[in-house]
């Protein structure tokens, strides 16, 4: 059996900043995402409650995309108080980003970020992240990583996971962690670590965008709103704001 999450060790290993925060972590659920979202809508949260499980069954990520979530992994999800000034709905992907790309960093693993919210590491995809609004009082950002285990076949080429020996608990509380200084961070300060980090600038990449054809460019950097500028073939910049690009030309 791999090594799951734990709240105690997980609390212990907050920063003092993070003492008393609500953490929950359950055996399984459906989408940690839409069970925080039940929570906050029903009963009203606070500030950065935290619910985490060890394997989800009907995991989410962007575009509604599925989330390949079995037991080993790290699926929490955060809520965010929407009376944070410096943390608004067209930041959060950014941040949440490089809060994980932080996170996983600070483990020992070296990583990147692929834009918008995808993490790899030397070419696969280790973490996925889908950031929802939750009427007007706030945010949920959902962090999914893959630690150990067998990647699926339909996956082989595309997701990787972290070492099996990493300690989930002391993952989890990094994410907590420095998703928790990214909310208080100027966003210029976030978008010149996500430039930083981006896996993406002076490469070829596929634009995929629904009902449209695929469109082969050059990524060439990230606006200060956070979309991706590209060269198109005739030499032409546009900057993408949503959609999605791939390395897979």
């Amino acid at each position: 059996m791999p090594d799951c999450v734990e709240k105690e060790k997980i609390t212990a290993c907050l920063p003092p900043c993070l003492a008393g925060i609500s953490i929950d972590v359950i055996e399984e659920t459906t989408s940690t995402n839409d069970v925080l979202k039940q929570r906050a809508r029903r009963d009203g949260l606070r500030d950065f409650t935290c619910l985490l499980a060890k394997r989800q069954t009907a995991g989410r990520g962007r575009q509604g995309k599925g989330f390949y979530s079995p037991e080993g992994g790290v699926y929490l999800s955060v809520y965010i108080s929407s009376c944070r000034e410096a943390f608004d709905f067209a930041t959060v992907t950014i941040r949440a980003a490089v809060a994980a790309r932080a996170a996983i960093a600070a483990m020992g693993t070296p990583c990147g970020i692929k834009w918008v919210n995808d993490i790899y590491v030397k070419g696969r995809k280790v973490c996925g992240i889908l950031c929802e609004r939750v009427d007007d009082n706030g945010y949920i950002c959902g962090i999914g990583i893959n630690v150990g285990g067998e990647i699926p076949p339909e996956l082989e080429g595309i997701a990787g996971t972290l070492p099996d020996s990493l300690d989930r608990s002391r993952l989890a509380a990094e994410v907590i962690g420095s998703l928790h200084r990214m909310a208080g961070e100027p966003f210029e300060q976030v978008l010149a670590q996500y430039r930083g980090h981006s896996i993406l600038i002076g490469r070829a990449v596929k634009i995929i965008r629904a009902g449209q054809p695929d469109t082969v460019a050059v990524a060439e950097g990230i606006g200060a709103d956070g979309g991706l500028t590209v060269r198109l073939a005739d030499g032409t910049c546009t900057t993408l704001i949503a959609g999605e690009v791939s390395l897979k030309i």
